[in-house]
């Protein structure tokens, strides 16, 4: 299903049915034993990576209960091979038999209200965010704060039931599995060091967030000559015309792995000594693999999504008062005539990595 149907749907129908289940919300009740935890996370990759710190704490907290995953094919490879998730079931229609099936639920989406009804439906006691309409259905409601990191949002989503509060540093590493680690090993062993990651391009709803070609290609021009590194984009598939069209413009060879599967580019960028990534899920992945990070943004801010952790930095010099974009109003404008990224400029970027290459010395000459 296409998002911009997937949302209308979400808009019209989704009110419909959640005051319909408000019938059932005295059945709900918070159990005394918690056996079984339910994560809600349908969208996303980049969200998907900030989730894993509260579904680890939740797993701290309750070390003797289940604890499942309800994810799409889309975001599932995210929650592959941890130790702390012990079940991954992707969103089918057997979802309408299975009410109370949980003790606990937690809808990490910040606006659906598909996610919330599921949520609602499966759980006795369902947990979410207090701004959306499904707030009548949960049993704890949590404010989202705007000005802290999206992964301490999603954490705080646990307090209700106890869950460690305390404020993150990093993220939790994803494990691509030891067949897709051997390969990217393998893949990068002869590669000229350091090998940098680009990640220049966004989803179709999501273009306001890309970056101008030219500046990109004097960029790499610049990081090509100074260091002879090996740079290697990092993009899906549907972005793979784009890519050629930066790689024609420059004037040395780069690596293209927009035909790769999301755990064959996770097991990828964890081999990276750099990633340099505008505002999108490869940027997040990074951070969570423990590469040296930098982050071009605007018109999202990086206090809720920059790449976190000590090791990375960003870039952003917004042309806005404020962001446009607010993911948990659910406002996702594709506002390409406000050119959020023109005020970054080439300098701003390799100053960052020279910060970073200070600090780290993850570029060598």
């Amino acid at each position: 299903m296409k998002i911009p149907l997937y949302r209308l749907i979400d808009k019209y129908i989704g009110p419909i049915i959640i005051l319909a289940l408000v019938l059932f919300k005295p059945f709900k009740k918070r159990p005394r034993d918690i056996k079984n935890v339910a994560i809600i996370r349908l969208w996303a990759i980049g969200e998907s990576v900030l989730t894993l710190p509260l579904i680890k704490r939740i797993r701290e907290s309750y070390p003797k209960a289940i604890v499942t995953v309800i994810c799409t094919n889309r975001n599932k490879t995210v929650f592959e091979n941890l130790d702390f998730i012990d079940k991954i079931e992707t969103l089918n229609p057997k979802i309408i038999i299975e009410f109370n099936r949980y003790d606990i639920s937690i809808d990490t989406e910040p606006y659906l209200k598909l996610a919330s009804i599921i949520n609602f439906w499966i759980a006795k006691y369902p947990i979410g965010y207090n701004h959306k309409l499904s707030r009548i259905l949960n049993k704890s409601n949590i404010d989202f704060n705007d000005n802290i990191h999206a992964a301490d949002n999603f954490v705080r989503l646990g307090k209700a039931i106890g869950v460690n509060q305390k404020k993150l540093d990093s993220l939790i590493e994803l494990n691509p599995g030891k067949q897709d680690l051997d390969w990217a090993k393998k893949f990068t062993s002869n590669l000229n060091k350091p090998i940098i990651g680009i990640c220049p391009t966004a989803g179709e709803s999501a273009k306001s967030r890309e970056w101008s070609d030219k500046k990109w290609v004097n960029l790499l021009n610049q990081i090509y000559k100074k260091y002879k590194s090996t740079i290697i984009f990092v993009s899906s598939k549907d972005n793979k015309v784009k890519i050629k069209l930066l790689q024609d413009l420059l004037n040395f060879k780069t690596l293209d792995t927009t035909d790769l599967n999301l755990q064959q580019s996770i097991a990828l960028i964890s081999q990276l000594d750099l990633m340099i990534s505008i505002d999108t899920g490869p940027m997040h992945i990074a951070a969570a693999q423990q590469v040296s990070t930098i982050g071009l943004f605007c018109p999202n801010t990086p206090i809720r999504f920059g790449p976190l952790g000590k090791k990375n930095s960003y870039v952003y010099k917004p042309v806005l008062p404020k962001p446009c974009i607010n993911v948990h109003k659910g406002e996702i404008p594709n506002c390409r005539n406000h050119q959020h990224m023109k005020n970054i400029d080439v300098v701003d970027v390799v100053k960052e990595i020279d910060k970073l290459n200070r600090k780290w010395k993850i570029l060598q000459n």
